[in-house]
This record gives C-alpha cells, structure tokens and sequence, in this order.
C-alpha cells in the first residue's frame, strides 16, 4: 500500500535548531518509523518557528494514541500493540530522553488527521 506525505511548504529558512546530530537524527527516525508503522495512508511533518522556540510535528492518519496512554508510551518498554508488536517499546522514550538532553520537549495529543500527532519543541537559545 502506498502513503501520502505532507510536508509544510512555509518552512523558513532561518529556523535552526541546535542538537547532537547522532541523537536528533536517532529522534527523528523514531518518530519517521512510527508514523509508518502507524498510519494508514497519510503522515505529516511540520516545522514552525514559534515566539520561544522551534516546534517540529509528525502526524498520522493511524488509530492514535488513546489520551489516557499518551505519558505511558514515553516511558521505556511501553507497547500498546503487544499482540503484534515489534521492537521493546523503546522508540518514544528514547525520542522524551534527547529532547530532554537538548532542553526540549515532546507532546502526544490527537491528530487533525484522526491519528497520533508528536509535537518535538526546542525553546530557542538565549
């Protein structure tokens, strides 16, 4: 089966973020790797600069993440598909552990496309 990816087209250029590469791209792939397993036809990515910070969204066209799970899933070893999961449920709380090493953030809330949506924030440097 095939997916649509949206990708915001007023991304500006001066946005820049400032992390590790090894683990923003390890964080990114995460959340890439996620949205695929999860959605069924359609995965959106955004990135905004906001008044204090970057903020980066993944968003999915899947079941989502039912809201009372959302803090679980951030911790380690936490799967909600154990029937048919793969991987140790280490995905989302190695994504909680590098924002936190680069003073960020991560919000699980539901997405516009009925799925899950990541909000990844990096406040800006001072």
């Amino acid at each position: 089966s095939s997916l649509a990816f949206e990708i915001s087209d007023v991304i500006d250029d001066s946005l820049r973020i400032v992390a590790e590469r090894r683990t923003f791209h390890r964080a990114l792939s995460n959340l890439t790797r996620n949205a695929l397993r999860f959605a069924r036809t359609t995965i959106r990515f955004d990135v905004e600069s906001t008044s204090d910070g970057i903020l980066l969204t993944v968003e999915d066209d899947g079941e989502g993440i039912p809201e009372e799970e959302r803090e679980r899933v951030l911790e380690p070893f936490v799967r909600l598909d154990d029937d048919e999961a793969t991987g140790y449920g280490m995905g989302l709380a190695i994504v909680r552990q590098i924002m936190s090493w680069h003073n960020g953030s991560i919000l699980i809330t539901q997405s516009s496309l009925g799925g899950c949506r990541v909000e990844l924030f990096w406040p800006s440097e001072s």
